[in-house]
């Protein structure tokens, strides 16, 4: 999906990191709108774009593991259904 695609309820992200610290999550956006890390603070990410996710997402786990940001992968695993 492009960085311009808004994400919101249903979305699935893979956030993948492969640094000292190494974590694959599967994350689904819930009905209230957000995500939740193991370990981490509630991301609210309806109605952001997959660009400023990546960016938002980066900040908000940077300070619970070990890694820089060349060592960080945000993608779509699996887009909402739309009608």
């Amino acid at each position: 999906a492009p960085d311009s695609y808004v994400l919101d309820t249903g979305d699935r992200v893979r956030v993948i990191i492969f640094g000292m610290s190494q974590e694959d999550m599967l994350l689904e956006i819930n009905s209230e709108g957000y995500v939740q890390p193991t370990g981490v603070p509630k991301i609210f990410l309806r109605g952001v774009t997959l660009g400023q996710a990546r960016r938002l997402i980066l900040d908000r786990l940077t300070p619970h593991f070990s890694f820089n940001p060349s060592q960080f992968s945000l993608t779509i695993e699996t887009a909402r259904t739309m009608s």
